[in-house]
């Protein structure tokens, strides 16, 4: 049998930072906030306990997840892996933001999926699952939004804003000052 391959905060920060080598290139306004909320929501996870590794679905979002008359079902399992469990939360977490936006409910249905996973009182799981839903996010924003689309500059800073957000929200509640990020709105 093959051993699964391993993740880490570290292959995610380098896999963030590879996908955004054409927003260095195109967005030079927005991309150093994109790089200063990578290195602050890396430095955050870092400052917090990890979580035991278990077997992670590696690409945990929506498209993944079917509804059958037997309950949930995943698919698309050739990215398992082992490592911490936050990165799928994390992954989850940045899709449903992604694709739930602007129906009104994104955070309410963030927060019972967090509940669900790390229970109201695990303040450490949740805030870890936060900082990969901001790098995730960044990921999004440099893989998912179409560079040949009209909106493509604006989406893509928006996104980045968000990552933002998620990163101060982070940094406010562990008490930590809050840098401002070139660039960030």
């Amino acid at each position: 049998m093959v051993p699964l391959p391993s993740a880490s905060l570290d292959t995610e920060v380098t896999a963030v930072g590879r996908a955004a080598q054409h927003i260095d290139a195109l967005l030079s306004d927005t991309a150093p906030a994109f790089h200063a909320t990578v290195g602050r929501a890396a430095d955050i996870a870092l400052g917090l306990p990890e979580e035991t590794p278990v077997v992670l679905h590696g690409d945990f979002k929506l498209d993944h997840v079917l509804l059958t008359a037997d309950g949930l079902t995943l698919i698309d399992l050739d990215r398992c892996r082992i490592g911490d469990p936050s990165l799928d939360i994390g992954k989850f977490l940045a899709d449903l933001r992604w694709r739930c936006e602007g129906h009104g409910h994104t955070l309410r249905m963030q927060q019972a999926f967090l509940d669900g996973y790390a229970g109201a009182a695990d303040a450490e799981a949740s805030r870890r699952a936060r900082c990969y839903e901001a790098l995730l996010l960044l990921k999004i924003a440099a893989r998912r939004v179409p560079v040949t689309s009209p909106s493509w500059a604006a989406c893509t800073e928006e996104l980045v804003s968000k990552a933002g957000a998620i990163v101060n929200d982070l940094d406010t509640a562990t008490g930590r000052n809050v840098p401002t990020a070139i660039g960030m709105k």
